[in-house]
């Protein structure tokens, strides 16, 4: 799982790239291109917690598989 704020801030570049927004990132902190995807911990929690199916789910941060992969990895073997 990413760090919603650097998600956020690939969205912006993505939608700069591909999509029709011009603006700054505060612009785009600020406008309903972001708002109508939601909160992040919302569409996270849709789909970790909030099945039953997915109990097992060992959620590996992005960040912590970059600093220290093979720590990350061990977890998921265990």
């Amino acid at each position: 799982m990413r760090d919603g704020r650097d998600v956020l801030i690939s969205f912006y570049h993505y939608f700069k790239k591909f999509g029709n927004f011009e603006g700054t990132l505060y612009e785009f902190l600020r406008s309903d291109v972001r708002k109508s995807w939601g909160e992040w911990d919302e569409h996270v929690n849709s789909w970790i917690y909030q099945n039953p199916s997915l109990s097992n789910v060992c959620v590996v941060r992005y960040e912590d598989m970059l600093h220290d992969p093979f720590r990350e990895v061990e977890k998921l073997v265990h």
